[in-house]
């Protein structure tokens, strides 16, 4: 029996979909920064955003030689008001919180569809009823995120939550995990990571020594052969990793997998 669940958030716990590509997200996007006095033609914010993701992501691999960071969009957000090609008085101020209701704005205008997976909230609880450690390892914003993690009602539900983010690196690099495991005095022998992607979740816990679990979910649903041909390297690369697969992406079927009962 493990005595400590962490769980990897969108596609595992959470369904969603978002459209980053939309032209009237970016054209709704520009007009709010005009409100802020941050003047953009039509279509150039979105280059000067992807330019500054660009530059964030070469500063940070530098910085930290690390395979897999992770940037942080409050500081894009910030920047694109800083960088605005043009600035005119305005009577809104932009301060340190603007960003966080920029990401709050651009999430919302991205989703299309976001929701709670049956079953999870009530298996988080048994969890917890049960004694075990309940703990998010996320690839994931900030800027979006806390907000998820609030509206869905789940924030409460665990240990501790750790946003990709807030450390500037992300799954599968193992030192994310690892990041989680000292802090909270984990045993990594007691410890299972459940998540929808065998390439992310699945490597991160042979990578860090816990085991792993695919909940094959409908956000990315694989089929067997798929799941054979992406567990392939894995295993090879780490021959002892301790492995399991719940098929149908059912998170109520995790407690009896794990023979909690």
């Amino acid at each position: 029996m493990h005595r400590n669940y962490i769980f990897d958030f969108y596609g595992t716990l959470v369904d969603i979909h978002t459209d980053e590509n939309q032209r009237l997200l970016w054209h709704d996007l520009t007009n709010l920064y005009a409100r802020y006095g941050a003047d953009y033609p039509q279509g150039e914010l979105r280059k000067t955003y992807n330019d500054l993701c660009r530059k964030e992501k070469k500063s940070l691999q530098e910085r930290l030689h690390c395979p897999y960071p992770e940037i942080d969009l409050y500081r894009v957000f910030y920047a694109l008001f800083e960088q605005a090609p043009a600035h005119h008085r305005a009577e809104l101020v932009f301060d340190e919180s603007t960003p966080r209701l920029i990401g709050a704005v651009f999430r919302t205008l991205a989703t299309r569809r976001f929701h709670v997976f049956d079953g999870t909230r009530e298996t988080l609880k048994k969890l917890k009823a049960l004694g075990c450690g309940v703990y998010l390892l996320s690839n994931a914003q900030h800027v979006f995120t806390q907000a998820e993690l609030e509206m869905t009602g789940l924030l409460p539900l665990f240990d501790a939550a750790y946003i990709s983010s807030d450390a500037g690196i992300k799954k599968p690099d193992p030192a994310f995990m690892n990041r989680l495991l000292t802090e909270q005095h984990l045993n990594r022998s007691e410890c299972v990571m459940v998540g929808n992607e065998i390439g992310c979740d699945l490597k991160v816990a042979a990578g860090s020594g816990t085991r792993g679990i695919l909940l094959n979910t409908p956000t990315n649903h694989l089929t067997k052969e798929e799941i054979s041909a992406g567990l392939r390297p894995l295993l090879l690369a780490y021959p002892d990793f301790s492995w399991s697969v719940i098929e149908d992406g059912k998170i109520e079927r995790l407690p009896k997998v794990e023979g909690l009962f």
